[in-house]
């Protein structure tokens, strides 16, 4: 940053859609995973009423029941299978941040080093690197 508050380079957001660029069919994927969880937790309701509805009137439930379980299977298979996407992915992004960043220290001048207090580089790395995961997810 400047005296003036202004940045020198680009936005923020652009930094994380450059690390996440690689990343995107994956982000796609479980965030479609993660959409489809939510509409199989949402037809739970309405089976569990039609169940209720054919155990007043003295129909048979099996329908109902196999529904019920379908949609309690899938909700939980698609549910895992989505956040292990994302999950996967974050760790992958912060992979590849990390490298970059460690690529970049390990060029640096020894005095940029010594600027510094010890361990600070590191710290940033690993902090920063942390973050990404957090958005990322």
């Amino acid at each position: 940053m400047s005296i003036a508050g202004t940045q020198s380079g680009p936005p923020a957001w652009r930094l994380l859609l450059d690390y996440v660029r690689p990343h995107r069919w994956a982000l796609l994927a479980g965030a479609l995973l993660s959409l489809v969880t939510g509409g199989t937790g949402l037809l739970l309701p309405l089976v569990a009423r039609g169940l209720i509805d054919d155990l007043s009137h003295d129909r048979t439930i099996t329908g109902a029941l196999l529904a019920m379980s379908a949609l309690v299977v899938a909700n939980a298979a698609l549910g895992a299978l989505g956040s292990y996407v994302l999950r996967r992915t974050a760790e992958s992004v912060v992979l590849g941040a990390r490298r970059n960043l460690s690529s970049y220290l390990l060029r640096l001048r020894i005095s940029a080093v010594d600027r510094s207090e010890p361990g600070d580089l590191m710290a940033r790395i690993t902090s920063d690197t942390t973050l990404l995961r957090e958005v990322t997810t």
